[in-house]
C-alpha cells in the first residue's frame, strides 16, 4: 500500500468516525432529555396520586362519621314511604 493510499484511507475513516461519535453524543443527550422527561412525569404523576389518595381518605372519614347518622334518616323515611294507609 503506498503513502497516499494510506492518507486517503485514513482520511476516509477518520470522518467516519467522527460522525459517528457525533451521532452517539446526540443520541447519549437525546436519551438523557428523555429520562430528564420521564423522570419529572412520573413525579407529577406521583403527585396527583398523593393528592387524590388524600381527597379520598378526607372523603372516606367524612363517609365514616355519616354512615350511622343517613342510614338512620334512610331507614326512617324508607318506614314512612312504605307505610300504607288502613
Amino acid at each position: 500500500m503506498s503513502e497516499i493510499e494510506a492518507e486517503s484511507s485514513k482520511t476516509v475513516v477518520m470522518p467516519t468516525m467522527m460522525t459517528d461519535i457525533t451521532t452517539l453524543e446526540e443520541e447519549m443527550a437525546n436519551m438523557k432529555a428523555i429520562l430528564e422527561k420521564l423522570t419529572r412525569e412520573n413525579e407529577e404523576k406521583e403527585a396527583r396520586i398523593k393528592f387524590q389518595q388524600e381527597k379520598i381518605a378526607k372523603l372516606t372519614r367524612k363517609l365514616g362519621k355519616r354512615p350511622a347518622q343517613s342510614s338512620t334518616k334512610d331507614s326512617e323515611s324508607d318506614d314512612s314511604k312504605n307505610v300504607r294507609p288502613h
